[in-house]
C-alpha cells in the first residue's frame, strides 16, 4: 500500500501526495480513512484548494471499474452527498471561474470532474440529488460549461450536462406532483368518508368502551378549505373535542393495565395513581352538583405529595375509580377540592357517574384512583352538549364558518336599511383622553388627542360642533371621520369601520396595539346606537310585534380577561346597579375578584326580580339551606384547625344550667377570663411571673416566633388559577368570619405584640399562647365527676377548666354534624327544582340586560338560556386563543353580527392531547382558520407599549408593526446600563417529576437578586413582573422571596400572563441542556408573548446555546439582541464596552457615583457587591439625631425619611441608668431597668424604672372576707367592699317552689329571670306540651305545636298545626254541584255552595241589543236573565260583543271594521266627546282622501287628518300651525328684496312674522329659520368692500 501507517490524518499535503496514485489506490485510501475524510470535509481546513483537489481525486476514484470497488464507490459517494462540496462550498468554487491548482489541474478539467461525480451519484444514489440545492448546483455547472471556451463546443459534455439537468428537474416535478396529488387525494378521500354513527347520538360522558378501544374514525380540522356541509363540520369538531377529553383517560388506563400485569408497585408516565383510597360512608351536598361523595387518600401517600406545587385533583377534573383493579370502572368528577384541606386531611369530594344500572359504590373499601390530566371536564361537557343541540337552522354565519366564503356582507340590520345613521358622539369629542396600550391591559397608558380640527366641510372657520355633525350614514365609507377625529391611528380606524359595517369581523391585534381599546370603542358605539339594531322579526299570536333582542354578548376565554373588558364597558354604561334596578351590564360566572365588576354579577341581581310564588319559595328555601350548609362546614373547618377558642354563646346550649350561671354577668368577658384567653388575663400572668423568681407553673418550652423562617409571598398556584377559571357557581368563594364564633389565638397574639418591644414580656406572652394552643390540640375531656360538679367553676384548676371546655366542644361538634346531615338531605330533595327555578330567574334578569358578559365555558353551560335571550351582536375577545368548538357554541341563532378580536401569533388553543394538535389541527382556532381561508380581516399596526429595542424583537413576526411616539420618550432603567439585556449561562435545568415541570436554580436565584436590585433603585414593586416559562420555576422563585421584602411583585407563569404588561419584565427561560431540547419554548406564539410584555425594561436569562441550537425563531431573536448596539444609559460616564445587549454578565452602575466602573453581574452573588443597590462606598450622611447613616451607598430614600438609626442611645435617666436602646430620636428613653419599689399597700414589687409606683396597681393575691361572709382571693388593688361575690348559692322560688342557682351578689336574679324548668302542662286546646315553667301560668293561650288531626264530615284529616280556638277550614279540593244550575265546581271542602256561589262554566248567550252570540259565564247569564227589565240592559252593556262588523263613522260617513261593542260606544258619544271616543276605541278613519289646503295646493292624506285640518280655524292654517303642513315649494320675497324657494308652510310663517315686526333689520335678526344665500358686496367698518 502506498500510504504509511503514520499518515492517519487527512490534510491538504496528504491529498497532494496521493494525486499520482492509481484510481484503485485512491479509492482504497479514502475507504480506509473514511472517518478522517468525513471529519476533514466538515472541518475548517476545507479550503478552496482542498475542495478542488478532493473533487479531482473523488472523480478518479469513482472511475474504478473493478467489481470489488462498487461497494467502496457507493460508500465514498454517500459520504459527500450532504457535504459542503456539493452544497455552498462547491457553488463558491464554480463561481471563481478559475482553478487554484493550474500546475496539475485546469478549470475545464475541474468542470469535467464535477460533472463526472454528479453523474455517478445520479446513477447510484438518485434520491441524493432530488433537492432544489443540488439542482441549483447542476444549473450553475451547466452555465459554466456553456461559457467555457474549451468545453462549449464539446457535444458529448453538453449532452451529458443537459441530460443530467433534465433528469433531475423531471424527478423533482414528478415527486412534487405526486405529493400534491397524494395530499389532495387524502383530503378528498377523508372528506368523502361517512361517519360510522351519528355524533348526535354519541355519549358526552366517557364510557368504559372508550377506554378499551381506540377511536377509529377521526377527521382533521380543516386548516384551509371548506367543509362539505354543517353535518360534516359539526361531526369533525365534536369527535375531535370529545377525543381530546378521552385520550388522556385511555392512555393512563392502558398503562395501568399493562404495568399491573407485571408488578404491583409502579409509577405511571401518563398520569398519577392513588392506591388504597376510600369512599366514606356518608354522602354530602355540593352546591353545584347535588349529592356527592367524600373520598379519603392513603395517609402515607398524602404526606409525600407537594400539594402547593402541583395541579393534582383540581376541581372539574375527571378521574377513574375502581375497587377490582379496573375490571369495572367508575368515572368520577372532582366537585370540591382545596389544596390546604387535602394537605391536612387528604379528603376531597367527588360526583360519581355510574356506568351501569344498579351499580353499587363500595364504602370504606380500598380502591384505586387514576388521574390522567387536569383538563377541565365541565368545559368539555357543556361544549359537547351544546354542539349536539346545533341544527341546520340555528347556526348563523355558516357561509363563513363552514363554506369559507371570503367575501363578507353587511349585518342584517344594515342590509335591510342601508341608510341607517349612527351617532358617533361617544367616540368623538373636542378633547378626548384615550387609554391606549395593549391587549387586556390596554388602558394603563394615557395620551391626549386634540380633535380641534373636527368640523364640517362647510364650516372650516369654526370649531363649534352640533348634534347633527355626529350623525353619519354607516354604509357611506367616504363620510367616516378621520383618524384624528376618532382618536385612532389608520389601522385602528379601518378596523373600527369594518366592525360596524361587516357581519363577520376579524381584528388581529399584535402586542401593544390596543385591541382591547378598539374593542371597547366598538362596544361603546354599538350600545349607544342600539335602537338602530331593532328589527321586526314577525308577529305573535296576539298580533304583537316580535322584535330582536338589542343585547350585546361579550365572551372571553378566561375570567381575568372578561373582568378587564367588562370594567371598560361599565365606565360608559349608565349606573343602575344600586337603586334596585337591574343594571344594563350582567356578568355571569363565579365571583369576580374585581370589586367594580362583581357588583354587576348575576348573583347580586337576583333579589331585585319579582318571582312567581312557587319559584320564590323554592329559591328562598334552597338559599337558606345552602347558607346553613356552608356556615356549618366553615365552623367545622375552623374547629378542626385547632387555633380558635369558641365564644360562650356557641357552647351555652351544651352546658348544664348550673354551669351557665357561673358566667351570667358579662358572660363574654367572664368566659374569656375563665378560659384564660383574654389579653387582660395574659398581662396579669406577665406581671405575676415577673414578680416571682421561680415560676409556680412549669414553663412550657417555646420558640419565640421571630422571623427565623419568613413567610414567602402568597402564590396564585396553578391549581388555584385553574380553580378560579373553572368555577361557574357564584358560591365557591363563600366567606365565613371566624371572629363571629371565637378568638384565633395566633391572631390575638399578633395584635398584642404590635409595637411591643419588651423581650421578657414578649416571651411570656408567647408561652401563654403556646399553653392555649396545646390545650386546644389535646383530646382529654372531663370525666363524669367533673361534669356533674356543683361547685363554683372559678375554683377549678386550669387543667380541669380545659377538660370541661373540650367536653362542651365535643357535644357542639356532634350537634353540628347532625344538623349538617339534615340540611344536606333537605337540599338534595329540592336540588333539581332549585336549578330549574334559578334558571328561570336568570332568564328574567338577562331580558333586562343590554350587555351580557361570560366566559366561553359559561356560554356553553348557558347555551339554552342564550338561545332564549338571543343576543343580536357578539364580541369575542382573545378569539385566537379560544378553541373553535367554544366559539361555535357561544353563537346563538339570533346573532347577526360577530366580532372576533385576537392574535393567532400569540397564544393559541391548547388541546390536552399533543397529537390532536399537530396531526389533526385541533390547535388551530376559528380565528386562524378564517385567516388561512382568505377571509377579510384588519390588522392593527401601531404599538404603544414597548420601547423600540424591545418591539424590534417581534417585528419579524409583524413586518408592518411600528412604534407610537410615546414609546420613544421612555426613561432609561435606573442602575443598569442597558434597557434590554440577555444574560446567557450554562447552568443545567432540573426536572420536577411530581409537578411534571422544569426549574433552574441558577436562574431563580439570579432573578431574585436582580429584582432586589431594581427595588433598591427606587422602583415600586408593582412595576416589576417576573415571568417564568414553567410552573416549577415559578414555585422555585416564589419560595426564595420573603413576603416582607417582595410583597407586591407579581411572579407569574408565562401562559397566564398573555394580555398583560408591566414597566419591567424579568424573564426566566429555564431550559438549559446539551440536546437543544426546549419543549414548547420553540413555538413562535409563546416566544412572541414572552418578548412583548415589557414596556421599559426587559431582562432575559437563559442558555442561549440551548435555545438557538435547533430553533430558528430563537436564532433570529438572539441575533437581533446581539446586534442591538445601544449606547450606555449612564449618559454622564458611558463605557464603550457596555453598548451590547447580550452577554454573560449584566452591566450595572451606581446612580450616586456614576463615574465608577460599576458591577458586571454574572452570578447572583455579584449583586452583593451593591448591598443597598448603589456601590460599596458608605453613605455617611449626617442624620437629624446627630448620628451618621451606616448603610452602604443607596439610591433609595436619599433624604433618609424611612431610614432608622441603629446607633446606641447614650442618654441617662434620673437614676443614672444608661439607655441601652437603639437611637429613638425624638422619642423619650422610658428606662427599662427593673427596680424594687414599695407600693402604698406596703407590698414590694419590681417595676421598670420609668413607671411611677403611685400609679401602679398591686397584683399580689390576698384573702378577703366579703360582706356576705364568703372568703375570696383577690388582687390587692381590688376594693373588696364593692366586689360582687360570685359564689354560687341555691335558692327556692316563691311562686313555683323550684330551686335555682345564682351568684351570691345577684339578689334580683329571681325577679329578672323567669323559671325555665321544663314541665308538662295541658293547654286549652287539650294537647299536652312540655314547656317552660313560666309559660302559660295564668291559663292564657300558649302557641301549640301539635298537629290538629281533627276530621271533617268528609273524613279529611286536618294536618295543620293546632289552630285553637278557630274552626278547621278543610282546604281539600272536591267537586260540588251547584243547586241553581246543576254545574259541578271544584272548591274547598269547607266552603258551602249556595245561590250566591259563582259558576264559571262558559255558556252560549244571545245578546238582545245586537243579536250576536257570545260565550259568558253561567253566573253572568243568570244575573242578566233574572235582572229587572231596567237593569238587564245595563248588565248587557258590561259584556263586550267581540263580533267584527262594519261601523259607520258619523263624522265622515265612511265605514271601518271594528268590534260590535264599539259601534254602540260611538253612537252614544256626544258631539264634544266624539274625538275622545275615536281616540280611545281606535275608530279614527284611516281612508285616504284628496283635498285642497287653504293655500290652494292639494294633498293626499288620511281622512281623520283632513277632518282635523278642517276643524282648525283659518288663522291657524294661514299661520302654518295646522296639523298638516304643506310642503309644496313656492317662491318667497325676503325682506332683503331677494327671492328664494321654501316650503309653502314656511312661507305662511314668514309672512305672518313679518307683519308683527315692522323693522326689516330687526325681523332679519329675529327670524333666522330662512336665510338668504345670495352673495352681495357690503361696506365694512374700515370702508373697504367685502
Amino acid at each position: 500500500m502506498a500510504t504509511s501507517s503514520a499518515d492517519l490524518e487527512i490534510s491538504v499535503n496528504y491529498l497532494r501526495r496521493i494525486l499520482n496514485f492509481e484510481d484503485e489506490q485512491i479509492l482504497e485510501c479514502f475507504t480506509t480513512l473514511s472517518k478522517e475524510l468525513h471529519r476533514f470535509i466538515n472541518s475548517a481546513e476545507l479550503t478552496i484548494e482542498a475542495i478542488e483537489i478532493l473533487i479531482h481525486l473523488i472523480a478518479c476514484a469513482s472511475r474504478s471499474e473493478q467489481h470489488s470497488s462498487r461497494q467502496k464507490n457507493l460508500q465514498l459517494l454517500q459520504s459527500i452527498t450532504e457535504s459542503p462540496i456539493l452544497n455552498n462550498s462547491g457553488a463558491k468554487l464554480l463561481m471563481l471561474k478559475s482553478s487554484t491548482c493550474k500546475d496539475f489541474h485546469s478549470y475545464p478539467c475541474l468542470l469535467i470532474d464535477f460533472l463526472s461525480i454528479l453523474q455517478k451519484i445520479n446513477g447510484t444514489i438518485p434520491s441524493a440529488l432530488n433537492t432544489p440545492q443540488k439542482i441549483g448546483l447542476v444549473s450553475l455547472l451547466k452555465k459554466e460549461i456553456e461559457e467555457s471556451d474549451d468545453l462549449k463546443n464539446d457535444q458529448q459534455v453538453s449532452e451529458n450536462i443537459n441530460e443530467l439537468q433534465e433528469c433531475l428537474i423531471r424527478k423533482l416535478t414528478e415527486r412534487a406532483e405526486a405529493a400534491r396529488n397524494l395530499k389532495k387525494r387524502e383530503k378528498e378521500f377523508e372528506d368523502r368518508l361517512k361517519p360510522p354513527d351519528d355524533f348526535w347520538c354519541l355519549s358526552v360522558m366517557p364510557r368504559e368502551e372508550d377506554l378499551l378501544y381506540q377511536t377509529l374514525f377521526l377527521r382533521r380540522n380543516k386548516a384551509k378549505g371548506k367543509y362539505n356541509d354543517l353535518d360534516h363540520y359539526l361531526d369533525v369538531q365534536f369527535r375531535l373535542y370529545r377525543e381530546d377529553c378521552i385520550v388522556p383517560l385511555r392512555d393512563v388506563y392502558e398503562e395501568f393495565i399493562r404495568k399491573d400485569a407485571e408488578n404491583e408497585n409502579f409509577r405511571l408516565e401518563n398520569g398519577r395513581i392513588y392506591r388504597d383510597v376510600n369512599v366514606q360512608r356518608e354522602t354530602s351536598t355540593s352546591i353545584d352538583h347535588g349529592e356527592v361523595f367524600s373520598i379519603q387518600l392513603n395517609d402515607e401517600h398524602r404526606q409525600r405529595i407537594r400539594w402547593n406545587n402541583s395541579k393534582r385533583l383540581i376541581f372539574g377534573s375527571v378521574l377513574l375509580l375502581s375497587f377490582d383493579r379496573f375490571k369495572t370502572t367508575l368515572f368520577v368528577l372532582v366537585s370540591e377540592s382545596k389544596p390546604d384541606e387535602m394537605k391536612e386531611t387528604g379528603t376531597f369530594r367527588i360526583k360519581i357517574f355510574r356506568t351501569r344500572q344498579n351499580q353499587q359504590i363500595p364504602r370504606e373499601t380500598p380502591g384505586i384512583l387514576l388521574e390522567a390530566t387536569s383538563a377541565y371536564f365541565e368545559a368539555y361537557h357543556h361544549v359537547l352538549t351544546a354542539m349536539q343541540s346545533i341544527k341546520e337552522d340555528n347556526l348563523p354565519f355558516q357561509k363563513y364558518i363552514v363554506s369559507c366564503n371570503n367575501s363578507v356582507g353587511m349585518p342584517f340590520y344594515l342590509a335591510i336599511d342601508p341608510d341607517i345613521k349612527f351617532d358617533l358622539g361617544p367616540v368623538l369629542s373636542v378633547k378626548q383622553t384615550i387609554h391606549e396600550s395593549s391587549d387586556s391591559s390596554d388602558d394603563e397608558k394615557e395620551f391626549d388627542v386634540d380633535i380641534s380640527p373636527l368640523r364640517t366641510k362647510s364650516e372650516k372657520g369654526t370649531q363649534k360642533m352640533n348634534f347633527e355633525e355626529y350623525m353619519m350614514k354607516v354604509t357611506d365609507k367616504d363620510d367616516w371621520p378621520s383618524e384624528e377625529e376618532l382618536g385612532m391611528d389608520e389601522s385602528q380606524r379601518k378596523a373600527f369601520i369594518s366592525s360596524l359595517t361587516k357581519e363577520f369581523v376579524l381584528i388581529q391585534g399584535p402586542p401593544g396595539t390596543g385591541k382591547t381599546y378598539i374593542g371597547l370603542q366598538i362596544a361603546k358605539t354599538l350600545l349607544h346606537n342600539r335602537e338602530k339594531w331593532k328589527i321586526i322579526r314577525g308577529y305573535d299570536q296576539n298580533g304583537e310585534m316580535i322584535e330582536s333582542k338589542q343585547c350585546l354578548l361579550i365572551v372571553c376565554y378566561t375570567n381575568h380577561a372578561l373582568d378587564q373588558f367588562v370594567e371598560g364597558i361599565i365606565d360608559f354604561i349608565p349606573e343602575k346597579a344600586f337603586n334596585n334596578e337591574i343594571p344594563s351590564v350582567i356578568r355571569i360566572g363565579n365571583q369576580s375578584k374585581n370589586e367594580a365588576v362583581n357588583k354587576y354579577s348575576i348573583k347580586n341581581q337576583r333579589h331585585k326580580v319579582q318571582r312567581r310564588q312557587h319559584a320564590r319559595e323554592v329559591l328562598e328555601a334552597a338559599n337558606r339551606t345552602k347558607d346553613t350548609i356552608l356556615s356549618i362546614r366553615a365552623i367545622l373547618k375552623i374547629i378542626q384547625g385547632q387555633d380558635v377558642v369558641l365564644h360562650f354563646r356557641q357552647l351555652k346550649n351544651f352546658m348544664s344550667e348550673r354551669h351557665v350561671h357561673n358566667f351570667q354577668n358579662d358572660p363574654s368577658e367572664n368566659w374569656l377570663d375563665w378560659i384564660h384567653i383574654s389579653p387582660k388575663s395574659w398581662f396579669l400572668e406577665v406581671q405575676r411571673k415577673r414578680s416571682q423568681k421561680k415560676r409556680k407553673r412549669k414553663a412550657v418550652k417555646t420558640k419565640i416566633r421571630a422571623n427565623l423562617q419568613q413567610p414567602v409571598l402568597d402564590i396564585v398556584t396553578e391549581a388555584e388559577y385553574e380553580y378560579s377559571e373553572r368555577s361557574l357557581d357564584e358560591n365557591v368563594d363563600f366567606k365565613f368570619n371566624e371572629n363571629s364564633i371565637g378568638i384565633n389565638v395566633n391572631n390575638q397574639l399578633s395584635e398584642i405584640l404590635t409595637d411591643l418591644q419588651d423581650r421578657t414580656c414578649i416571651q411570656i406572652l408567647h408561652e401563654e399562647a403556646e399553653i392555649v394552643s396545646i390545650e386546644l390540640k389535646s383530646s382529654i375531656t372531663a370525666n363524669h365527676n367533673l361534669i356533674e360538679r356543683k361547685g363554683n367553676l372559678w375554683n377549678l384548676s386550669f387543667e380541669n377548666r380545659w377538660k370541661l371546655y373540650r367536653h362542651w366542644l365535643r357535644k357542639y361538634v356532634v350537634d353540628l354534624k347532625e344538623r349538617l346531615k339534615m340540611k344536606e338531605n333537605e337540599f338534595n330533595e329540592i336540588f333539581e327544582d332549585y336549578k330549574k327555578a334559578r334558571l328561570e330567574l336568570d332568564e328574567e334578569i338577562l331580558k333586562h340586560a343590554s350587555v351580557i358578559a361570560m366566559t366561553t365555558t359559561g356560554a356553553a353551560k348557558y347555551h339554552q338560556l342564550l338561545m332564549q335571550i338571543g343576543p343580536q351582536i357578539t364580541i369575542i375577545e382573545e378569539a385566537a386563543e379560544v378553541p373553535e368548538a367554544h366559539i361555535v357554541t357561544a353563537i346563538n341563532p339570533a346573532c347577526e353580527h360577530l366580532i372576533l378580536i385576537g392574535d393567532h401569533k400569540q397564544l393559541e388553543p391548547k388541546p390536552a392531547v399533543r397529537e390532536l394538535a399537530t396531526r389533526f389541527n385541533l390547535s388551530i382556532s376559528l380565528f386562524e382558520r378564517m385567516l388561512n381561508n382568505g377571509l377579510e380581516y384588519d390588522c392593527l399596526q401601531r404599538q404603544h407599549r414597548m420601547r423600540p429595542e424591545i418591539s424590534e424583537l417581534v417585528r419579524h413576526m409583524y413586518p408592518k408593526l411600528y412604534d407610537n411616539s410615546n414609546v420613544l420618550e421612555y426613561e432609561n432603567i435606573k442602575g443598569i446600563r442597558q434597557n434590554l439585556f440577555f444574560i446567557t449561562h450554562e447552568y443545567d435545568e432540573q426536572y420536577n417529576r411530581d409537578g411534571k415541570s422544569f426549574s433552574n436554580e441558577h436562574e431563580a436565584e439570579y432573578v431574585k437578586e436582580l429584582c432586589t436590585y431594581l427595588v433598591k433603585q427606587g422602583y415600586k414593586r408593582s412595576e416589576i413582573t417576573i415571568l417564568a416559562a414553567y410552573t416549577g420555576q415559578m414555585f422555585l422563585i416564589r419560595g426564595k422571596m420573603p413576603r416582607a421584602q417582595f410583597e407586591g411583585i407579581n411572579t407569574c407563569v408565562l401562559d397566564n400572563y398573555q394580555g398583560e404588561e408591566n414597566e419591567i419584565i424579568l424573564l426566566s427561560l429555564v431550559r438549559s441542556n446539551d440536546n437543544g431540547d426546549i419543549g414548547f419554548l420553540r413555538r413562535g406564539n409563546r416566544i412572541c408573548v414572552a418578548l412583548s410584555r415589557a414596556k421599559k425594561g426587559l431582562y432575559i436569562i437563559g442558555n442561549s446555546k440551548t435555545l438557538t441550537k435547533d430553533c430558528k425563531e430563537w436564532q433570529t431573536v438572539v441575533k437581533k439582541i446581539k446586534s442591538n448596539n445601544k449606547e450606555d444609559t449612564n449618559r454622564e460616564f458611558p463605557r464603550p464596552d457596555c453598548g451590547k445587549s447580550f452577554g454573560k454578565a449584566l452591566p450595572l452602575y451606581c446612580q450616586n457615583h456614576p463615574e465608577q466602573e460599576g458591577i458586571r453581574a454574572e452570578l447572583p452573588a455579584d449583586f452583593t457587591r451593591a448591598p443597598e443597590g448603589g456601590c460599596e462606598l458608605f453613605c455617611g450622611m449626617t442624620l437629624k439625631c446627630g448620628h451618621v447613616c451606616h448603610l452602604r451607598c443607596h439610591p433609595y430614600d436619599t433624604d433618609h425619611v424611612v431610614y432608622e438609626c441603629r446607633r446606641k442611645c447614650l442618654n441617662e435617666c434620673d437614676e443614672s441608668h444608661q439607655c441601652n436602646k437603639h437611637c429613638h430620636f425624638p422619642k423619650s428613653c422610658n428606662c427599662e431597668v427593673i427596680m424594687e419599689r414599695i407600693l402604698q399597700c406596703h407590698h414590694t414589687v419590681k417595676l421598670k424604672c420609668h413607671i411611677d409606683p403611685l400609679e401602679h396597681q398591686c397584683v399580689v393575691d390576698v384573702t378577703r372576707t366579703l360582706l356576705c361572709e364568703h372568703n375570696i382571693i383577690l388582687k390587692c388593688h381590688i376594693n373588696y367592699e364593692k366586689y360582687m361575690c360570685r359564689e354560687l348559692v341555691t335558692c327556692t322560688r316563691d311562686d313555683c317552689r323550684h330551686e335555682y342557682n345564682r351568684e351570691c351578689h345577684d339578689i334580683a336574679f329571681e325577679r329578672r329571670n323567669k323559671c325555665e324548668r321544663k314541665v308538662e302542662k295541658t293547654l286549652k286546646c287539650g294537647h299536652i306540651e312540655i314547656i317552660k315553667c313560666y309559660q302559660n301560668i295564668d291559663g292564657t293561650f300558649f302557641y301549640c305545636t301539635k298537629k290538629c288531626l281533627k276530621q271533617c264530615y268528609n273524613n279529611h284529616i286536618c294536618d295543620r298545626a293546632c289552630h285553637f280556638s278557630s274552626e278547621c277550614q278543610c282546604d281539600v279540593k272536591i267537586d260540588k254541584t251547584l243547586p241553581r244550575c246543576g254545574h259541578d265546581i271544584l272548591i274547598e271542602c269547607s266552603e258551602e255552595v249556595n245561590q250566591l256561589t259563582r259558576c264559571t262554566e262558559q255558556v252560549d248567550f244571545i245578546l238582545e241589543r245586537c243579536g250576536h252570540h257570545q260565550n259568558i259565564s253561567c253566573s253572568e247569564k243568570h244575573r242578566i236573565e233574572t235582572a229587572e227589565p231596567g237593569k238587564r240592559e245595563s248588565y248587557e252593556k258590561s259584556i263586550k260583543c267581540r263580533e267584527i262588523i262594519p261601523v259607520d263613522l258619523p263624522k265622515c260617513g265612511h265605514t271601518k271594521l271594528a268590534e260590535c261593542w264599539k259601534s254602540f260606544k260611538i253612537k252614544e258619544a256626544g258631539k264634544y266627546m266624539m274625538d275622545y271616543k275615536e281616540d280611545v276605541y281606535d275608530l279614527k278613519c284611516s281612508k285616504e282622501v284628496v283635498f285642497n289646503l287653504e293655500c290652494g295646493h292639494s294633498i293626499t292624506t288620511e281622512c281623520c287628518k283632513k277632518l282635523s285640518y278642517e276643524n282648525n280655524c283659518a288663522t291657524s292654517q294661514t299661520e302654518g300651525k295646522a296639523g298638516i303642513e304643506c310642503e309644496t315649494m313656492v317662491g318667497l320675497h325676503l325682506v332683503c328684496c331677494h327671492t328664494t324657494t321654501v316650503k309653502c308652510f314656511e312661507s305662511f310663517r314668514y309672512e305672518n312674522m313679518k307683519k308683527l315686526i315692522a323693522s326689516p333689520r330687526a325681523f332679519a335678526r329675529a327670524f333666522t329659520n330662512i336665510k338668504c344665500s345670495e352673495i352681495v358686496d357690503i361696506e365694512l367698518n374700515c370702508g373697504h368692500m367685502g
